[in-house]
């Protein structure tokens, strides 16, 4: 599986890079919009969550091939 990093980010886009844990290659690079947080990450899945202009939460999972 991947290993996950980022950035804090002070507005906008965050970006997430996926990392090979053995070679520290990047492997995978996501970009989630202004308000999209990371709850959890695991190998190959990164799953989020954010709330809309009615603060209804919604939740997001990415998986990478």
């Amino acid at each position: 599986g991947l290993v996950w990093i980022s950035r804090e980010s002070s507005g906008g886009v965050t970006p997430w890079w996926g990392l090979d844990p053995g070679t520290g290659d990047v492997e995978a690079v996501i970009e989630l919009a202004e308000g999209e947080h990371v709850v959890d990450h695991a190998g190959s899945e990164l799953v989020t969550t954010w709330a809309d202009e009615l603060s209804v939460p919604y939740v997001r999972r990415y998986r990478l091939r």
